[in-house]
């Protein structure tokens, strides 16, 4: 985990120290989004959809904070005589280097920490056993973004979260708004 933040912050380092070009992005911006989680827990592989909500500061075109917060739907998964639902939340925070092909088309990476809450039952022959934990762990992503206008702008992103129980990722499509 330790050369997976390594890797991020000079990655990051190297995408801020190029000049700012012409059309600067700077500012804040709000999105939101929708698309396909994964969830593994233990031999459970809990598949479902996802919502999320993001508000950041774009530096320059090229380093950007963020904060989303994202919802996958409750899933549940049915392994021999063992039936589990699992619900989880929570909050990302990432920094995002994005590296402009074209002056409306850009590929990005984000780095981040990952804070959650998750609610788990597990239902064998009939008993009911539930329990909740919070947790945080390392997040990455990538994608591509599209300029719509001067002010909006679409996403399709994958992101994981390298959670210590198990795994969860998603793919997702968002629009955003600069301000």
């Amino acid at each position: 985990m330790f050369k997976h933040c390594i890797a991020g912050l000079l990655a990051t380092g190297v995408f801020a120290s190029f000049p700012a070009g012409a059309a600067d992005d700077s500012g804040f911006y709000f999105g939101l989004g929708v698309g396909k989680a994964h969830n593994e827990a233990g031999p459970f592989r809990l598949d479902d959809s996802v919502a999320k909500a993001f508000v950041g500061y774009a530096f320059n075109d090229y380093l950007a904070m963020e904060v989303a917060y994202v919802d996958p739907q409750e899933a549940d998964d049915t392994f021999e005589d063992a039936r589990l639902m699992l619900d989880v939340d929570g909050v990302i925070v990432s920094t995002i280097a994005s590296l402009p092909l074209h002056e409306r088309w850009s590929l990005f990476v984000k780095v981040g920490w990952a804070f959650y809450d998750g609610r788990e039952t597990l239902v064998i022959d009939g008993e009911r056993e539930a329990a909740s934990a919070s947790d945080d762990d390392f997040a990455w992503g990538l994608g591509t973004a599209v300029k719509i206008g001067t002010r909006w702008s679409m996403q399709l992103e994958y992101e994981a979260v390298e959670a210590s129980e198990g795994a969860f990722n998603a793919v997702t499509v968002s629009g955003a708004v600069r301000f």
